[in-house]
C-alpha cells in the first residue's frame, strides 16, 4: 500500500471543495511517480507537515486549556486549605489561651492550699491542739491538697494535647505554604 494514499486523503477535508478537482488531478499525477523516487518522499513528508500544522495548534490549544482549569482547581483548593489551616490555628489558640487560664486558676488554687497549710502550721504551733482536731485539719488539708494535683494533672494534659494539636497544625501549614510556593513557580 502506498504510505502517501493516507496523506493525500486525509489532507483533501481542508482542501476547499472548489479546488478539489485540481487537488485530485495533482495527486493522481504524483501517485504515478515511482515509490523510490526522492520527490515522492519529499511530497509525502510536505503532506505530513500540512497535517501536523493543521492539527498542532488545536492540540496545543486544548493542552493550555486543561493546564488553565487545573491551575485554577488548584488554587480554588489551596485556598480552601489555606482557609482551614487558619480556623484550625484559630481553634488552637481558644484552646491554648483555655488552657493558660486553667493552668493560672490552678497556681491561684495552689497558692491558697499553700497559704492554709501554713495557717493551721502557725496555729498548730502557737496552741496546743489537740490530736483529732489536728489530724482532722491535715486531713482536710491534705484533700485539698490532692485535689490541687489532680487540677494540676488535668492541666497538664490539657497543654499536652494542644502541644499536640499545635504540631500537627503547624506541619499542615507548612504543607500548605511549601504547595503554594511550588504552585506558584510552576504556574507563572
Amino acid at each position: 500500500m502506498n504510505p502517501a494514499k493516507d496523506v493525500w486523503d486525509l489532507l483533501v477535508q481542508w482542501v476547499p471543495a472548489n479546488l478539489h478537482p485540481g487537488y485530485w488531478q495533482t495527486v493522481a499525477k504524483v501517485r504515478k511517480i515511482p515509490l523510490n523516487d526522492d520527490i515522492v518522499s519529499l511530497l509525502s513528508g510536505m503532506g505530513i507537515l500540512a497535517l501536523l500544522l493543521r492539527q498542532v495548534p488545536e492540540l496545543v490549544a486544548e493542552q493550555k486549556s486543561d493546564w488553565e482549569r487545573r491551575g485554577i482547581k488548584i488554587q480554588h483548593e489551596m485556598k480552601e486549605s489555606q482557609a482551614l489551616a487558619t480556623d484550625q490555628f484559630q481553634k488552637g489558640a481558644k484552646e491554648w489561651n483555655a488552657a493558660v487560664e486553667k493552668l493560672e486558676a490552678f497556681e491561684m488554687g495552689l497558692h491558697t492550699t499553700v497559704t492554709r497549710m501554713e495557717k493551721v502550721q502557725a496555729e498548730m504551733s502557737e496552741k496546743m491542739i489537740p490530736l483529732e482536731s489536728m489530724t482532722a485539719k491535715v486531713d482536710g488539708l491534705l484533700g485539698l491538697f490532692n485535689q490541687s494535683i489532680s487540677r494540676a494533672e488535668k492541666a497538664r494534659e490539657s497543654i499536652r494535647l494542644i502541644l499536640m494539636r499545635w504540631t500537627y497544625i503547624n506541619a499542615g501549614i507548612t504543607a500548605v505554604l511549601l504547595i503554594w510556593i511550588i504552585l506558584s513557580i510552576t504556574f507563572r
